[in-house]
């Protein structure tokens, strides 16, 4: 078995991995009501960012430091949640934000100070036709799209606004979907070097990939 070859291994190097580290820290403070009395002291507040990249072993770590005092200040947001692959829960921060509703403050940041109202607007009607507005209870990870509102009334800008395409595609990732995609952009981008788009060129193009994975079909 993978796992146990994995921990004999580690017990041969006298090594500890990050979850190890996560687990024994843990332990120590459940374990121990001196060490833990001894850090919950040391620690006067908690700040943690992303929380929403936690799991339930983090969350109990600091659940632990904090003893239920009023010290915790958590930072989130459900949509950037994107550490699922290894062991984030979205729901942890649901939770933790739920408990603070109840016992504390929550504060939803919804203004956006470096966007103006046009370009608010139109980022609200696209994202909540893409993301949804209502909460999914089959698929508990995803978080509906709630609407920001612009500081600034208009932009400011020294020179003649660029243009921005949006495409938006249909259907499941799977099929393919991603060989259409780049045959897409494709024809797109051949209409603008050789439609006459100004002076623009292949060498002034450059595509950006949210992973190398990507890279084959692009």
């Amino acid at each position: 078995d993978a796992q146990a070859r994995y921990r004999t291994r580690k017990t041969e190097r006298h090594a500890l991995d990050f979850d190890d580290l996560e687990q024994q820290a843990l332990d120590l403070l459940a374990g121990n009501s001196d060490v833990r009395a001894r850090w919950q002291e040391e620690a006067q507040a908690l700040l943690v960012d992303e929380f929403q990249d936690t799991n339930g072993r983090q969350r109990d770590l600091v659940q632990h430091l904090n003893a239920g005092r009023g010290r915790l200040f958590i930072v989130g947001d459900a949509k950037q949640s994107i550490y699922r692959f290894r062991g984030a829960e979205v729901e942890v921060f649901r939770a933790e934000r739920a408990a603070i509703a109840r016992h504390g403050v929550v504060c939803d940041m919804s203004t956006s100070y470096r966007t103006h109202t046009p370009l608010v607007d139109a980022l609200n009607a696209l994202l909540a036709q893409a993301m949804g507005t209502e909460a999914n209870d089959a698929e508990p990870w995803r978080e509906p799209f709630a609407p920001l509102t612009a500081a600034r009334i208009e932009a400011t800008l020294p020179q003649p606004a660029p243009f921005v395409e949006f495409h938006l595609g249909a259907g499941s990732k799977g099929g393919g979907s991603l060989d259409r995609a780049a045959a897409a952009l494709a024809v797109r981008l051949r209409e603008l070097v050789e439609g006459g788009a100004g002076k623009l060129g292949w060498g002034d193009i450059a595509v950006l990939c949210r992973s190398s994975r990507a890279f084959g079909a692009y």
